[in-house]
């Protein structure tokens, strides 16, 4: 059995073990790690200034993992992402994931997209949308083309010279003249490159359209503005490529989110302001990274330095938000490192933010822009074996909320969880909070809810339903690891 499991209402404390917790025990002694609900496929979700909202009006918080191939021919075949890896995915508890498309793989000739190439990215898009998961189409690049040593622009959209840092990628951003030209090439549009890049976007958008499984479409992951980086230019490049590209994506689907990111430098520290076309389904993709950690490798997580960046980074991509009203937003990286205290302290900051994140990355296949210790899953076409962080990726969480939350905390170290949200009372539909069993809480787990009662989903034991009393003006949800009986 998963232990005592008790609730807390207005009349009192009541005891909650019976011949129904007996069976789920049963199942999930005999079952496999849990999938999600077959039944439940994604839903479209929509942003709602800082909330992400479902049909039903609930705040939904999104836990997931970044999915991209950045060597050709840069998507993962069958083999290398398949049902078992969605099913693991859905395992965790994770309800997002961001998928990455190459444009070198999207358009490897001007004109019309690679059509094998898209049918297989819908295929993943299809696997994951029909176990629960929230797909963010992405398109990646990073430095720009394999002429500098990274991935994104087709060769014929290039017409620079490439010039690599010899021993970091990231450093030939700032030492690599021919790299800025080859953006700024991009940006006055060239030979007609960026409206290339606009019809391929359309091209994409139309095919998804209508996919209740895709969250929205992240337009170039991490861009880079010119040579001349120390500069805030965003409203000068960046923003050229969004006002062609909002508009074309309208066209053909005018539901799906999309997603904007300010160039590298203003991400960080510039804050250069950018103008959008109005509309009413934007957000913001952020990626917090502890510039401490990184300058040391990946190697030492220096905590209150970190602390303190990432507190600074999270302030300063708020107030990036902020500027578009309405506008949703979303962790789309974090992590990339083997720093566990790292990666729960950051989980930790997103938490008390209500904030969703997608972790950096699900596999590595050779990727040639990140480092050594990013991946969560070991082998790139075997077993899936997911390295020790997963302790503390694999949280307790509240995946869907009936109201507005005010405060949402979990501990790694002791399983501890606790929500407080305002109950809205026009829902119908019930709070939902996942509870990673077999990671967090193997001897159980003790629950206690004021304002509300609880019960355990009927269809997937990880999943705890919360719903609210009548006039209830606060629910509190706490859940514990049992404690250890006296000793006589």
């Amino acid at each position: 059995m998963w232990g005592k499991r008790t609730a807390r209402g207005g009349l009192g404390r009541v005891a909650a073990v019976g011949c129904a917790l007996a069976l789920v025990a049963g199942l999930l002694a005999s079952s496999p790690p849990a999938t999600a609900d077959p039944a439940a496929p994604a839903d479209l979700l929509r942003p709602d200034g800082r909330w992400w909202r479902d049909a039903e009006g609930r705040v939904v918080l999104l836990h997931g993992v970044n999915v991209v191939k950045k060597v050709a021919p840069y998507i993962p075949s069958p083999e290398e992402f398949g049902p078992a890896d969605a099913d693991r995915i859905a395992a965790l508890g994770w309800n997002t994931v961001r998928l990455g498309f190459i444009w070198a793989g999207m358009q490897p000739t001007p004109g019309p997209v690679d059509a094998a190439y898209l049918d297989r990215y819908e295929d993943i898009v299809n696997l994951l949308g029909a176990r629960g998961i929230h797909v963010l189409v992405d398109a990646h690049q990073d430095i720009w083309n394999e002429r500098w040593g990274g991935e994104g622009a087709p060769d014929w959209a290039v017409f620079r010279t490439g010039i690599r840092h010899p021993t970091n990628w990231a450093l030939t951003y700032f030492t690599s003249s021919s790299l800025g030209m080859a953006y700024w090439d991009f940006w006055r549009n060239r030979n007609g490159v960026l409206d290339e890049y606009v019809s391929m976007w359309q091209q994409v958008a139309e095919r998804f359209a209508g996919n209740p499984h895709v969250l929205g479409y992240d337009i170039m992951n991490e861009p880079w503005t010119s040579p001349v980086w120390v500069l805030p230019q965003d409203r000068y490049t960046v923003q050229r490529m969004y006002e062609k590209v909002i508009p074309a994506i309208r066209t053909v689907d005018t539901d799906h989110a999309i997603f904007w990111e300010p160039s590298i430098p203003s991400s960080q520290f510039l804050h250069d302001r950018m103008d959008f076309p109005p509309d009413p389904n934007l957000a913001l993709s952020s990626h917090i990274y502890c510039g401490a950690a990184v300058v040391l490798g990946r190697v030492v997580w220096p905590k209150e330095a970190c602390r303190m960046l990432d507190g600074a980074n999270v302030r300063h991509a708020r107030s990036y938000r902020d500027r578009v009203a309405g506008a949703g937003w979303l962790v789309t990286e974090y992590g990339a490192s083997d720093l566990t205290e790292g990666i729960d302290d950051q989980a930790d900051l997103f938490d008390r933010e209500f904030l969703g994140w997608q972790y950096w990355e699900w596999k590595k296949w050779d990727d040639p822009t990140t480092g050594l210790n990013s991946h969560l899953v070991d082998d790139d076409t075997g077993p899936i074996v997911l390295r020790p962080k997963v302790r503390v990726l694999e949280r307790s969480f509240a995946r869907r909320v009936a109201g507005v939350p005010s405060r949402h905390v979990f501990n790694a170290d002791t399983g501890a969880f606790r929500l407080t949200y305002t109950p809205d009372a026009g829902s119908a539909a019930p709070t939902e909070i996942w509870l990673p069993l077999e990671q967090h809480y193997p001897a159980g787990y003790d629950v206690d809810v004021s304002g509300g009662t609880w019960s355990v989903s009927g269809v997937d034991p990880h999943v705890l339903l919360v719903t609210a009393e009548a006039g209830a003006a606060e629910v509190d949800v706490e859940v514990r690891s049992p404690q250890p009986a006296p000793t006589s």
